[in-house]
């Protein structure tokens, strides 16, 4: 199946669904700056009292993935999936 994305912003928040499901899986707060924005607060859906420090770097950078490839253009690979997810 494929990995598609339903992204959308609201200020100042950018939101990612998986669109197969609808279901939230990030929520990204954008702080505006002069040359563009910065990220100030990134949440996953997942419980956080469910997720280990290892999965919220790979959940971190499964999210620099998205948007770097799907919203700037950018070719980056897949990150390794850590040895202690399932």
């Amino acid at each position: 199946m494929d990995d598609k994305w339903f992204i959308y912003y609201e200020e100042p928040y950018l939101y990612l669904h998986r669109s197969w499901t609808g279901l939230p899986k990030y929520r990204v707060t954008l702080k505006n700056i002069a040359n563009g924005a910065e990220v100030s607060e990134a949440l996953c859906s997942s419980p956080l009292a469910d997720i280990s420090p290892v999965s919220l770097d790979y959940e971190a950078a499964l999210l620099d993935l998205f948007v770097s490839n799907i919203l700037l253009g950018q070719a980056k690979p897949l990150p390794p999936k850590p040895k202690t997810l399932n």
